[in-house]
């Protein structure tokens, strides 16, 4: 009975850890809208810079929200080509 209880256990961790793992392997491709809030504290480079290391295929659209008064980001912004 022993035996069988524990052959019973070790089958059921063996499934549960071949189920967690092929389910890691399989790559998500859900799109994710993605909000950029740019203000006027002057770190518009630096966040163009993250944005463009970003998985264009899963991370899309961009909606970028911008400082009413910050002209130089949406300038940026829209020499970016992103």
């Amino acid at each position: 009975i022993i035996v069988g209880i524990v052959s019973l256990a070790a089958y059921f961790l063996i499934r549960l850890i071949s189920h967690s793992n092929s389910e890691a392997k399989k790559p998500s491709v859900k799109k994710v809208s993605t909000m950029i809030i740019l203000g006027s504290g002057g770190h518009t480079t630096e966040i163009l810079m993250l944005i463009k290391s970003l998985n264009f295929s899963r991370f899309t659209p961009f909606h970028f929200v911008l400082s009413h008064s910050d002209s130089t980001s949406e300038l940026k912004v829209n020499s970016s080509k992103l």
